[in-house]
């Protein structure tokens, strides 16, 4: 799909692997680190158990094999149609928007309300972000355009393009958004405290620029994700904005680690995991991939 030839080289290679946006690598020490999980809470509960001694322990052969099993459960990624998507909470109260990852642009989009036959509710996941809704939504006016060029009506405007002949066009708006968290549940408050809880995302809430979409075509209408990520080295993109904001430490570096799941469900179907800040070592087997 999207520009999917950089995560589908890494997925085919090995069924956990991870990528990193830059040649460098970074000790676990560092308590920068951020890992955005979309562990549902049964899955989350059920390891706590195992770690604190309340489920029935195995033998080492028995638990190499749970190892390898939840391991295809355990991240913040989701499988869809050849891609991989997270889950990005936007607005007060949080609306979801289900987002490809794409190392290969610098923008974070999707359909909003003024968004005609754009693809929900018999493709996406989602409905398309209400605006109106949101008590902390904005639009981005011509001094602040980031991405966009001035239109006649004062916005600043975003059209992209993309190589297997998908488009759309967006204005530029502002919100608070965060990424990860509970997947069918939005959090009004921190209540976690270690960065793979999923109930601590809320903390990482950045304001975020991203493109309102009001046009899309091709495989943006058809694809399960609502919308994309843009996680490229540019000042627009989702990795970027979260540095700027001083969420994610001191190193530019993000990490995804994939596993290989058999097919792609609308309800989620867990596919490795977004790190921010670096990489994190409990969530992959075999070496880097830069």
């Amino acid at each position: 799909m999207l520009k999917q030839t950089t995560i589908l080289a890494v997925t085919t290679a090995s069924a956990m692997m991870s990528l990193m946006s830059t040649s460098s690598s970074m000790s676990m020490a560092n308590a920068e680190l951020v890992t955005f999980p979309l562990i549902p809470h049964h899955v989350q509960r059920e390891r706590r158990l195992k770690e604190e001694g309340f489920l029935p322990a195995q033998d080492e052969e028995n638990r190499n094999l749970r190892r390898r099993a939840e391991a295809l459960q355990v991240g913040a990624l989701y499988h869809g149609y050849g891609t991989h998507y997270i889950d990005l909470w936007c607005g007060t109260p949080p609306q979801r928007q289900t987002v490809i990852v794409d190392t290969g642009s610098g923008v974070t989009a999707f359909p909003c309300s003024a968004c005609s036959d754009c693809g929900a509710p018999k493709y996406h996941i989602d409905n398309y972000f209400n605006e109106g809704d949101s008590s902390t939504f904005s639009k981005v006016d011509c001094t602040g355009c980031m991405k966009g060029t001035c239109s006649t009506n004062s916005e600043c405007r975003i059209t992209m393009s993309y190589q297997e002949g998908s488009s759309w066009t967006a204005y530029e708006a502002r919100d608070q958004c965060y990424v990860g968290g509970m997947h069918n549940a939005p959090l009004l408050e921190d209540k976690g405290t270690e960065d793979i809880d999923p109930e601590h995302a809320k903390a990482f809430a950045v304001d975020l620029d991203f493109g309102c979409q009001t046009k899309i075509t091709g495989l943006f209408k058809t694809q399960l994700a609502d919308g994309i990520m843009g996680m490229e080295d540019t000042k627009t993109s989702f990795w970027k904005q979260m540095f700027d904001a001083g969420k994610v430490g001191e190193d530019k570096q993000f990490s995804l680690c994939f596993s290989r799941p058999l097919g792609a469900a609308r309800e989620g179907t867990e596919a490795g995991a977004m790190t921010l800040g670096g990489t994190d070592t409990r969530l992959h087997q075999t070496p880097m991939v830069f």
